[in-house]
């Protein structure tokens, strides 16, 4: 089924309009498509008579592969083109034939009254391709039409096989000829190469039309073109020359079916090299150069073996009995010359091929009866290591074989670089040779040189290292003539493995000497040596240095699991008091690296129970960490191991500390999702585990959270990460800022992250380094976060860096003292007189020191004073109406212009804008300051100074607070999410409330005070001396301050 269109002038009133335009099309075609094919397809139309004009054309896009066009004149004069894109397939299968495709040209297009009609898919049988017999007759009719030029024959295929446009003029009107002249030159080409090529039975020199055959007017031919005069049967013109015609052009002199078969058995070849990207002109003339080859190899006649080697290495297209005659042509002559590289190819095709294997291996056993190990060996080393190479005991035998008979070769020339080179080749061979049978054999043979040899012996250590059992490893180990030749401090460890006699660090020592050896043989040594001092029960071999590289070792190479269980389980027999730290953790890791959860878990109750017991539970922990989070297992691994663990008994803390460190090593992996959610709430329902969690582990759970970009993890968490990162120090701010970074996603992503910045801030008790901290988050991550985090900062500094629990104890104290004085002056008429004071004062219960006086006078000082600036202050910005101005800032309405206006955001916006006002009653105590004790007085005012001296470091009352009523909110809205919910209401509301007494109160003093109260005025100075009675409450604190002082 195909989709195809009409394309022209619509007929109204039997006449047709002047514009073109689409007339019908089937579901599939588009404008899109229909805009590209008629702007790349356009063929002069001819009368209805011939059925018009007819091309096929590459469309050049996966939508349009190729197009078939019919061009003609309707009955009524109109012009009509009828499109159909073809499939790559339809035209392969119909093999260039183009009678087959032909049946969708139609006698007369149909007329189309109206545009845009509707058509159905159009159906075309599959076609096939010509039969032997109609090729034939078509090659036969072509010679007819070149009045049987052989030349011309063959210039007209060169210029289809080269790309070059191919004319026609002089040619009969009738679209059957023209049609049949296009598949004589098709039949001389491979079936698989014919669909490629295109055509137009009619042009002009206007027509834009990219077509390899063109069937043109008697105009002046375009340039560089090959030119055939139908009339005349000459070629004019570009002649290009080409291999692939030629050879076709010699088959065709003998007989036209030849050709025939040779395209046939050509079809396979030149399509595979199409399809790999190759010109018509290079796959044609490669399948017959193949042709050529396979007719010598099976004629014995001489052949190229780079030829040779590279079809069989390359060409898919190449039949089984064609693929032993070419391997076994390789492998005759290459060890023929004794040179087997071109035989590479072989090597890959062994498999499967019972025939071709077996004679093969008859010859390459033949070759190394002949004395020609060295050859065998070389080539046989080399295929087993392919992967797809041969396989099988015979090959395995046969290599096995060559590798002795080789070596005692060398040994009776007494080859001793050759025997350390093949010694060498033989430590890495591929496991398929299974050396390790033989390397019994090739000591015995080998060993008398390595006692002359250091090479030899250094070379056949290795190979004893890595292929030899425990038991004949040890044998050669203890032959002193072997030993002599080796690396001392290889010597020096093995003599302590066999007599016990310590030497400083030998663990440290064998360590370093096997890394001389490099990173491939490091492990291969310890692990050898490891096994036996294990044996021995040497346990200063088996410290640290040599654990570490296991670990390691059993990471990277499964393979050596079971002997490194082995050498584990012989240390954990020993007394772990025996084991210098951190050895005993790594023995933890390793069971962790091999998956043994039970024996892991009865390992971390044993150390627990023998290394670090009492007061060492948080080393514990800490160690437990380590295991889990430097430990690289795979992430399906992580939840088996924490439930083999949980069920061998560890359980708690050990097993929360496990689980969140086996996180970090899989920081946003998909699969511990649920883990991550599990761990995160336990610690943020259980606080103190985060003293007992490494702080890195805890913040990789904000890292976790970003990468899966789960913001309801993100809030979950907000308040606990940044209590990590303060205990992580400076490394802390780095991962918080660097984490931060991607916590971008969403508008909660980037409230969250900015609370755990906020967070981060309030948890430092140094205003410096919260100040430098600010700084340095807001040159990381921008003015966005920068701004806020500075209200963060100020808010803070107003708190005194107290939590705001502690900051409403403070405030709340501070209150009821300085209610408690309002009410003592309440009554301007019924005030304590001096005489009074000075008794209440002096009797209150309780004693001082000259330093705490002191101190206790500087608080009273600077409380009085405070009042008085920050009253000031406040007067001075809230215009003539201070209570509407009050009110409008506790309800956030207006921004703060003074210390107390900030103090009123906070304090109306706790309450949603509610107002307190304070209410005093004056007191009726005959002794007012009788309820005071010493220690009160001193905490009164200290708290007094506290909320005061803060609130004007964070806001001076030289200058209006620098931040807005809003922002001021938002840091509130922030803190308040920190709490925990069942201690919200009460202690915010009670917070609101003292903060509006206090706000009302220290304007109520403040306005009944002399400005220069607390300076060295008249007043002053008359008060401290006793000679003027305080009147209200601000002239009580000076009289107080007088006193102490």
């Amino acid at each position: 089924m195909l989709e195809h269109f009409y394309y022209g002038q619509v007929v109204q009133a039997g006449k047709p309009t002047d514009d073109m335009r689409l007339l019908a099309a089937s579901p599939g075609v588009n404008d899109k498509i229909v805009n590209y094919v008629v702007e790349r397809v356009s063929i002069p139309p001819l009368i209805r008579s011939d059925n018009g004009a007819w091309a096929l054309v590459r469309g050049r896009s996966k939508q349009v592969p190729f197009v078939l066009v019919q061009a003609q004149i309707g009955s009524m004069g109109q012009v009509i083109y009828h499109y159909i894109i073809a499939q790559p397939d339809v035209l392969k299968a119909a093999g260039g034939n183009l009678r087959a495709l032909k049946a969708l040209l139609l006698d007369d297009l149909p007329a189309f009254d109206t545009p845009n009609n509707k058509l159905q898919l159009l159906e075309l049988t599959q076609p096939e391709p010509a039969s032997i017999d109609e090729q034939i007759d078509d090659i036969l009719e072509l010679m007819t039409i070149t009045r049987n030029k052989m030349p011309v024959i063959e210039t007209l295929l060169a210029a289809i096989v080269q790309g070059v446009q191919l004319i026609i003029q002089g040619a009969p009107p009738d679209l059957n000829q023209r049609i049949q002249f296009i598949m004589g030159l098709l039949a001389l080409l491979p079936p698989s190469a014919r669909f490629g090529v295109t055509f137009t039975t009619h042009s002009l020199p206007t027509s834009h039309i990219d077509a390899q055959i063109r069937f043109y007017s008697d105009d002046v031919p375009p340039q560089a073109t090959t030119i055939f005069n139908w009339s005349t049967g000459l070629v004019t013109g570009e002649k290009p020359q080409d291999d692939y015609s030629h050879f076709v052009i010699s088959q065709l002199r003998l007989d036209a079916e030849l050709v025939i078969q040779q395209n046939t058995a050509m079809a396979s070849i030149a399509g595979w090299r199409l399809n790999q990207g190759d010109k018509l002109a290079d796959s044609l003339a490669y399948a017959s150069t193949r042709l050529k080859i396979d007719t010598a190899l099976q004629n014995n006649q001489p052949v190229s073996k780079d030829e040779v080697a590279r079809i069989l290495a390359e060409d898919p297209t190449l039949p089984d009995d064609l693929q032993i005659m070419y391997a076994m042509h390789l492998v005759k002559f290459s060890l023929a010359m004794q040179d087997m590289q071109h035989a590479a190819p072989v090597a890959v095709l062994l498999r499967g091929h019972d025939r071709l294997e077996q004679e093969v291996l008859q010859h390459m056993s033949s070759a190394l009866d002949e004395g020609l190990a060295w050859l065998i060996y070389d080539t046989l080393i080399k295929w087993m290591d392919n992967p797809l190479g041969p396989q099988g005991q015979q090959w395995v035998n046969l290599t096995h074989r060559a590798t002795l008979e080789y070596l005692k070769q060398m040994i009776e020339d007494h080859e001793l670089d050759e025997i350390t080179t093949i010694l060498r080749e033989l430590h890495v061979v591929t496991s398929a040779v299974n050396i390790e049978a033989i390397v019994p054999q090739i000591v015995k043979i080998v060993l008398p040189l390595a006692y002359i040899d250091a090479q030899i012996a250094d070379n056949l250590f290795l190979l004893g290292v890595k292929y030899l059992a425990v038991d004949p490893f040890r044998q050669l180990m203890n032959m002193d003539k072997f030993r002599s030749q080796l690396n001392p401090q290889i010597v020096r460890a093995w003599t302590y493995i066999n007599t016990g006699v310590l030497y400083a660090d030998p663990a440290a020592e064998l360590v370093k000497t096997a890394r001389d050896y490099g990173e491939n043989w490091e492990p291969l040594i310890l692990l050898r040596f490891a096994e036996i001092a294990a044996f021995e029960a040497r346990m200063a071999l088996l410290q640290t240095p040599m654990l570490a590289v296991l670990l390691d070792l059993v990471l990277k190479n499964p393979l050596y699991a079971s002997r490194v269980r082995q050498v584990v389980s012989a240390i954990e027999r020993v007394n772990l008091a025996d084991l210098q730290p951190p050895a005993p953790r790594y023995l933890l890791q390793i069971r962790l690296a091999l998956g043994d959860y039970e024996e892991l878990a009865r390992q971390m109750l044993r150390q627990l129970g023998q290394l670090y017991a009492g007061d060492r539970q948080m080393d514990y922990l800490k160690m437990i960490g380590t295991v889990f989070a430097t430990t690289q297992i795979p992430v399906q691994d992580v939840p088996r191991a924490l439930k083999g663990i949980h069920d061998g008994g560890v359980k708690s803390v050990p097993l929360i500390v496990a689980s969140i460190s086996a996180i970090q090593g899989h920081v946003g992996a998909m699969e511990l999702d649920g883990l991550v959610d599990q761990v995160a709430q336990q610690i943020v329902d259980e606080r103190y585990l985060i003293d007992m969690i490494p702080p890195e582990a805890i913040i990789s759970l904000l890292d976790h959270y970003t990468r899966r970009k789960n913001s309801a993890g993100l809030v979950k968490i907000a308040n606990v990460v940044p209590l990590a990162a303060q205990q992580h120090g400076t490394n802390g701010i780095r991962m918080i800022t660097d984490i931060h970074k991607r916590m971008d996603w969403d508008a909660r992503s980037r409230e969250v992250g900015l609370q755990v910045l906020r967070t981060f801030v309030r948890l430092q008790n140094d205003p410096e380094r919260a100040r430098k901290i600010v700084g340095f988050f807001g040159k990381e991550l921008g003015l966005r976060i920068r701004r806020p985090l500075e209200v963060t900062y100020l808010v803070q500094r107003m708190l005194g860096f107290q939590s705001l629990d502690e900051y409403a104890t403070q405030i709340n104290t501070a209150v009821v003292f300085l209610h408690t004085l309002a009410e003592i002056y309440g009554d301007p008429k019924n005030t304590p007189g001096i005489n009074e004071l000075l008794n209440g004062l002096g009797a209150m219960p309780g004693a001082m020191t000259s330093a705490e006086k002191q101190r206790m006078a500087d608080n009273i000082r600077f409380t009085g004073r405070a009042m008085i600036e920050l009253g000031k202050q406040f007067r001075a910005g809230s215009g003539r109406d201070p209570q509407s101005h009050i009110n409008g800032v506790l309800r956030g309405e207006v921004n703060p212009i003074s210390g107390l206006d900030v103090l009123l955001v906070i304090g109306g916006h706790l309450v949603k804008g509610a107002r307190f006002q304070v209410q005093v009653i004056p007191s009726q105590a005959r002794y007012p300051l009788e309820p005071f004790t010493l220690q009160q007085f001193q905490n009164d005012f200290a708290a007094c100074a506290f909320v005061l001296r803060n609130l004007m470091l964070a806001f001076p009352t030289n200058r209006p607070p620098e931040t807005t009523a809003q922002e001021l909110i938002a840091e509130i809205d922030s803190l308040e999410s920190a709490l925990e919910t069942d201690m919200q209401n009460v202690m915010l509301r009670n917070l609101a409330r003292d903060i509006q007494y206090l706000v009302d109160m220290i304007l109520m003093f403040e306005k009944e005070a002399d400005a220069k109260l607390f300076e060295n005025s008249g007043l002053a100075k008359r008060i401290d001396s006793n000679k003027h009675k305080p009147r209200h409450v601000l002239e009580f604190i000076r009289f107080v301050y007088g006193y102490y002082v």
